[in-house]
């Protein structure tokens, strides 16, 4: 199955102050005056996807990342990259749900971060974080709106399907390969060469389970 869940939660205060100290928007975190703590993510590691139960607001300290879009073709489009000062979580606090956006590490990563289930609502009342949060917003529409779609095989984008849009588990041949826009045969050919390959487990009729873990180590 994904690992999901982050590296390490840090909490001690002595550490959290060394890791804030260098962090451009201290200031700005400070007069919050709302709980924050540090999260470090490893290579490869999820930071938001769909299926996550937390939602949390980041400011990446240290490290990098990519923010990308699956289709529900299994297409994949890179919205833009990031690293330290690159906000996460802005989105999440207007639409919680969201079934297409992903970030994941590039390198190990480390973050400052709020927990939005329990500091949400004082987040958006709060005028300066409002102001900060536009901006940056703004500049991911931008993004999107200049990005190109990333080259995907037929082979890519159904991994990239089963990853992403059935959360590891496919259920259905024939369903699936509407949304991929090939034939059920193409479809079942990928599908079983990709059990060959260990892969892929099939767990029942047309259904079939990702069992490797598309972590980088």
């Amino acid at each position: 199955m994904f690992r999901e869940n982050f590296l390490k939660k840090i909490l001690d205060l002595k550490k959290i102050d060394e890791a804030v100290s260098g962090c451009k928007y201290l200031p700005f975190l400070q007069s919050l005056k709302i709980p924050y703590f540090i999260i470090e993510y490893k290579k490869g590691e999820s930071i938001v996807t769909p299926y996550m139960k937390e939602r949390y607001f980041q400011i990446v300290l240290d490290g990098s990342l990519s923010i990308y879009f699956i289709r529900n073709d299994g297409s994949q489009y890179g919205l833009s990259s990031g690293g330290k000062d690159s906000i996460l979580g802005d989105m999440e606090l207007f639409i919680p749900e969201k079934e297409s956006i992903f970030v994941t590490a590039e390198t190990p990563l480390k973050a400052v971060t709020i927990d939005e289930e329990k500091w949400g609502e004082q987040l958006l009342n709060n005028v300066d974080f409002l102001r900060l949060i536009s901006g940056e917003m703004a500049s991911k529409i931008s993004a999107i709106t200049n990005s190109d779609a990333i080259p995907c095989s037929l082979s890519e984008r159904v991994l990239n399907y089963i990853q992403y849009k059935c959360n590891g588990k496919l259920k259905g041949v024939e369903k699936a390969a509407m949304y991929l826009h090939c034939s059920s045969r193409q479809l079942q050919r990928i599908l079983n060469d990709f059990e060959a390959q260990g892969q892929l487990k099939k767990i029942g009729k047309g259904q079939y389970q990702l069992i490797f873990s598309p972590i980088s180590s």
